[in-house]
């Protein structure tokens, strides 16, 4: 029986020394080689085609064994493919990561305790600047995307969804696809600096606004409001905007703003052609040493009943809430596109209290309940 893929995963521990992303990558790439048919076949007939010094024959018939981790006396191989017990292939992979002193070279005097196997070598990186030592192929992960990416179609609904999610993985971490530069973002380079200083002069001014006035709902976070502190924050996490509150945990942080870059938050546009969302929502703390106190959070009779309450009225918002959030931090959202708060409005204090009066109606929906967590 094989392994899960997160059994494969599991099988890493991550250490202060050892990179994750590195680790999780080969541990990701070895199960879809030893479980998705025909994969393993089409990854060493690449590397034979790579280098004709690596005679191995091909056929559907080959039996190739996946290992990764193997220890040697000369260190750790990321991972090893074993060809009709005849031939080995060390894999040496890397993303950030730099090559040890002769590490592949070491790796290649174990052929004994590699079961005496005629072995090749293969380094794996990130870019061709880290191919600083000799190995029979010499790849870049992008060799690989683009190689699964042609095999894309062939593969049933069921390994299509991995074989894509692992394309994804790599166009993630900068190792997919690379787009040329679009003429039109040149149009909007300066545009967007432009737009980046109108905020920034719009989000600070807003943040003097006296919001506990505006606001009186705010109390049902901080009755007291011993930790009410609206901040200004220009670019953290990719956001700019308000932050309410100096704390996200026992009580739960409150922003209100524009997520201008989606990589930290996962909260995606509505529609991409209209630009960034204005969001308000709600954050909290996620530190594995709070995971208690979060969740006798979530599961309150209070934070159930708001969360029953904005799925029956959220206005003009789009609500995003439990599974919707792909980062845990956060755990409630009201957003909608800036530009529609904006539109057909030709002053600049049209447009300032218009996004104030947002800023008040999603403060209104998510401290609609009063929360009985007492700060510490």
């Amino acid at each position: 029986m094989s392994l899960s893929i997160f059994s494969y995963l599991k099988s890493y521990i991550p250490t202060e020394k050892r990179n994750p992303q590195e680790d999780y990558l080969t541990q990701l790439f070895a199960w879809i080689l030893e479980n998705i048919p025909g994969t393993a076949t089409s990854y060493v007939r690449f590397l034979c085609d790579k280098n004709s010094n690596i005679n191995i024959p091909i056929s559907d018939d080959t039996l190739i064994k996946v290992d990764t981790q193997r220890v040697v006396s000369s260190g750790r191989i990321d991972m090893f493919l074993s060809v009709d017990d005849k031939w080995g292939i060390i894999c040496e992979h890397k993303i950030d990561s730099e090559l040890s002193e002769n590490q592949i070279e070491k790796y290649m005097l174990s052929s004994l305790e590699l079961e005496n196997r005629k072995l090749f070598s293969i380094l794996l990186t990130k870019d061709k600047s880290q191919h600083t030592q000799k190995a029979d192929v010499s790849l870049i992960w992008k060799d690989i995307y683009e190689l699964f990416s042609d095999l894309l179609s062939s593969y049933t609904e069921e390994n299509y969804f991995v074989i894509k999610q692992f394309l994804l993985y790599l166009e993630e971490n900068g190792m997919g696809k690379e787009e040329p530069i679009k003429n039109t973002l040149f149009n909007a380079y300066f545009d967007f600096i432009e737009l980046n200083q109108k905020l920034d002069n719009l989000f600070s001014r807003l943040a003097l606004e006296d919001w506990k006035n505006i606001c009186p709902k705010l109390q049902n976070i901080d009755p007291d409001f011993l930790k009410y502190k609206p901040q200004f924050n220009r670019s953290r996490w990719g956001r700019k905007g308000i932050d309410f509150f100096s704390t996200w945990y026992p009580l739960p942080g409150l922003f209100a703003g524009i997520i201008m870059d989606t990589s930290d938050h996962m909260i995606y546009p509505i529609d991409k052609n209209k630009g960034p969302d204005f969001v308000v929502l709600l954050d909290y703390n996620y530190d594995r040493q709070n995971q208690g106190i979060r969740q006798n959070f979530l599961s309150s009779d209070e934070f159930i009943e708001l969360k029953a309450r904005l799925k029956t009225n959220h206005l003009s918002f789009e609500l995003l809430l439990d599974n919707e959030l792909k980062n845990q931090w956060r755990i409630l959202v009201l957003k909608k596109p800036l530009v529609d708060i904006l539109d057909n409005l030709s002053t600049y204090e049209e447009q300032y209290q218009a996004v104030l009066d947002e800023i008040k109606l999603g403060i209104n929906l998510l401290c609609q309940v009063k929360f009985k967590n007492k700060l510490e």
